[in-house]
């Protein structure tokens, strides 16, 4: 590679600064929806009274949507484009977060679930959708530049979504443990739950405002880029639908067969299942299973989607788990007071985040 033309070549050319900007919007956006929802593990077991094990279910539930919906985008971009795959999945996040409002008013786990898992499922069509989206605007030299710049603004996004949590949904959560509220009267516990599940609302349905402003203006963005999926300027519309329509189809079928089974699944069960399909569409096209032989074949890639499994696992973990840790060490803190060293931690990451794209 030419050091001197790399030098020369903007990062970000013009023509693309103000969807870069968008899109670096949305970076920031899924990092503060990540960690946001870390937040509700421990104030769902306290507002609806439940254990350690149960609340779990949130993070089941988003990052089964990921594991879920994943596959799905990729074949989204590959069949339509990068434009597509951001409305896509802008559009599911406004869906799953409007949804909490009837979770709040019914009170209600499983609809919260339910919404969690749209929510994520969008989120994960947007990532999927966003990082080879920034790879695209501007000179290939300068793409993997381009792509840690973007991503930088992922933990600022993390760091901004912990503050929400713990200003917005932790602080606003009531001092009564499990034991005293289940000696409450029941009208002054449904009120008290009514209060903290609106306040849970409040950041997530007002983030929606954000990201319509984003859907908008991807709706009238008309990009002159050539560098999109080769499948977009080659294939009738009506193959590209039909193939859609199937991987969409194989997705709901393992769902309706949960749903009307009568054998009982645990949420991972069901999502373990629900990722059959994808995977059987990878296997049934051809050129899908063409190109998915050619990256399992690959040892680097191979490795590298395994240590992405155990680090993001371990992250998920770690991070679901600290304010509840912190309150057992801590005897008697609340979950706002907590949180402070839930943003100590993020704090620290996105300072040894920035040293390393640095290097």
């Amino acid at each position: 590679m030419d050091n001197n033309r790399t030098s020369t070549v903007p990062i970000v050319p013009q023509r693309y600064r103000l969807p870069f900007f968008m899109l670096v919007s949305c970076f920031a956006l899924w990092g503060l929806l990540n960690n946001m929802t870390d937040n509700l593990v421990p104030a769902f077991s306290k507002i609806f009274m439940i254990n350690a094990s149960e609340s779990a279910g949130v993070q089941i539930s988003f990052y089964g949507a990921y594991a879920v919906l994943a596959i799905f985008a990729s074949i989204l971009l590959e069949e339509f484009s990068y434009k597509a795959g951001v409305l896509i999945g802008l559009g599911l996040y406004m869906i799953g977060a409007l949804c909490y409002i009837p979770a709040a008013i019914g009170q209600s786990f499983d609809i919260y679930l339910a919404a969690i898992f749209v929510l994520a499922g969008g989120l994960s069509i947007l990532e999927t959708t966003c990082n080879p989206f920034v790879l695209s605007m501007g000179a290939q030299e300068t793409s993997v530049r381009r792509l840690n710049f973007a991503q930088a603004f992922n933990p600022i996004g993390s760091l901004t979504g912990i503050f929400l949590a713990k200003y917005f949904i932790l602080a606003h959560l009531n001092d009564a443990d499990m034991d005293t509220r289940k000696a409450m009267d029941p009208e002054q516990l449904n009120a008290i739950v009514s209060d903290e599940l609106f306040w849970v609302c409040v950041p997530y349905v007002g983030l929606v405002a954000i990201a319509a402003v984003i859907w908008f203006f991807f709706c009238r963005y008309q990009s002159d880029d050539k560098n999109v999926p080769t499948r977009e300027n080659t294939q009738p519309l009506s193959s590209k639908l039909g193939r859609l329509g199937l991987c969409i189809a194989l997705i709901l079928i393992p769902f309706l067969f949960q749903y009307y089974s009568s054998f009982e699944f645990s949420m991972v069960q069901q999502i373990l299942i629900m990722m059959i399909g994808p995977i059987a569409f990878l296997l049934i096209m051809p050129d899908y299973r063409c190109q998915l032989m050619k990256l399992v074949k690959l040892p680097r890639y191979f490795c590298g989607v395994a240590a992405q499994f155990f680090y993001v696992g371990v992250q998920i973990a770690v991070w679901t788990w600290t304010i509840k840790y912190i309150m057992s060490v801590f005897p008697g803190m609340q979950e706002a007071a907590a949180s402070n060293y839930y943003i100590f931690s993020i704090i620290l990451f996105i300072v040894c985040r920035a040293i390393t794209t640095a290097l």
